[in-house]
């Protein structure tokens, strides 16, 4: 009885283990990136070179939130929302793709980022030193931190991923709807990832939902797989995109953006 009683609960564990295995969200070669809260603190370790990077955010930075809900102070912004729309406003401030809560990770992701942490020197970055945030005041006089267009380009050296770089992917950019800038906001995330934007444009088509089109052979790969969860797009699969890749955007990724 004791031996019968032994193999179950083996089998059980083993269960959980695999069902845990396949939930886990760090499931290729690409960057993972988390976040902390109190103090934001944002972590990106690329599994290829073993590069560990620890970016420490001021609490009195203002963030813009999604859903049309104004911006928050990063001390703050823990208090206002669920955890997944506070990833998703870090996301689309930041220009970060696939960005997860500390806690979102699985039991299988975590070992594998103690794995690398075991071979990797961490490097520890302070924003406020590095002249990517400019100090802003209030007409009451608060001080608040806010991002300088530099953060856009140094964030290719923080958070591109090596294995995404290496699959040598190009996006073409088509802003369908009347909102100003969203196609800019797009091109910031896909550059973060070490994609190439190839050309940025706008239409009046005002699409309801955004499209991506791909090859056949591009959508296995793991950059495209990141680009689509991104977005969300419908995939179109169309052979002529070959290693291109075209997204156009919709009123789907305004609403998210906007409310």
């Amino acid at each position: 009885m004791l031996k019968i009683c032994s193999l179950i609960f083996a089998i059980v564990l083993l269960t959980i283990g695999i069902i845990s295995f396949q939930k886990r969200l760090w499931k290729d070669n690409g960057r993972l990136i988390f976040y902390s809260l109190n103090p934001l603190i944002l972590t990106s370790l690329d599994p290829v070179t073993d590069e560990l990077i620890n970016v420490f955010l001021p609490d009195n930075m203002e963030i813009e939130s999604v859903a049309g809900r104004g911006t928050w102070l990063a001390s703050k912004i823990s208090l206002a929302g669920t955890r997944t729309w506070i990833t998703k406003s870090l996301e689309w401030h930041l220009a970060i793709v696939n960005l997860y809560h500390y806690d979102d990770l699985s039991f299988w992701d975590k070992l594998r980022y103690y794995y690398h942490k075991r071979t990797s020197v961490l490097k520890s970055i302070n924003l406020v030193d590095t002249g990517l945030v400019t100090l802003q005041k209030t007409t009451d006089g608060v001080e608040l931190y806010q991002l300088t267009p530099h953060w856009y380009l140094k964030g290719q050296d923080w958070f591109a991923s090596t294995e995404i770089i290496k699959q040598g992917l190009a996006v073409s950019l088509v802003n369908t709807t009347s909102i100003s800038g969203l196609g800019a906001r797009g091109a910031r995330m896909l550059e973060s990832m070490g994609i190439r934007v190839r050309q940025l444009s706008s239409t009046s088509d005002n699409l309801k939902k955004c499209r991506i089109y791909v090859s056949p052979q591009t959508a296995k790969l793991s950059g495209f797989l990141q680009i689509n969860k991104a977005f969300g797009c419908e995939e179109v699969l169309d052979e002529k995109q070959e290693l291109d890749i075209k997204i156009e955007l919709g009123q789907d990724i305004a609403k998210l953006l906007f409310g």
